[in-house]
């Protein structure tokens, strides 16, 4: 039988904004929640990836890819529409998303 993870190593090295985006993606398949929260959330993380961490587990790990700015803007402008305000101001706050675009999303809202 397999040793269990160090979560606690494999959570530091995936919010490490050293960590290379091929050992980001190695890391993403694994179904600890936490983990994936900080690879969605770690700029070294390939677009590729964080499009497959949007189906994975929980709301907290879509939210960090909503924020994450090598996130596409067809991704970014997709979340602007969630239906959870939480998830669209998350891809309201992304640094990569266009100004005139994020007044536009502020205009619909109100």
């Amino acid at each position: 039988m397999g040793k269990d993870p160090d979560w606690r190593a494999l959570r530091t090295l995936a919010a490490d904004p050293q960590t290379t985006p091929d050992e980001l993606d190695r890391l993403s398949y694994y179904q600890d929640p936490q983990t994936l929260v900080h690879i969605a959330g770690n700029p070294n993380c390939r677009p590729a990836t964080l499009q497959r961490l949007l189906d994975g587990p929980g709301r907290d790990v879509t939210l960090a890819v909503a924020s994450n700015p090598a996130l596409p803007l067809a991704t970014i402008q997709r979340l602007l529409r969630d239906f959870d305000l939480g998830i669209a101001q998350a891809a309201a706050a992304n640094p990569s998303l266009p100004k005139p675009i994020l007044a536009m999303w502020q205009l619909t809202i109100r």
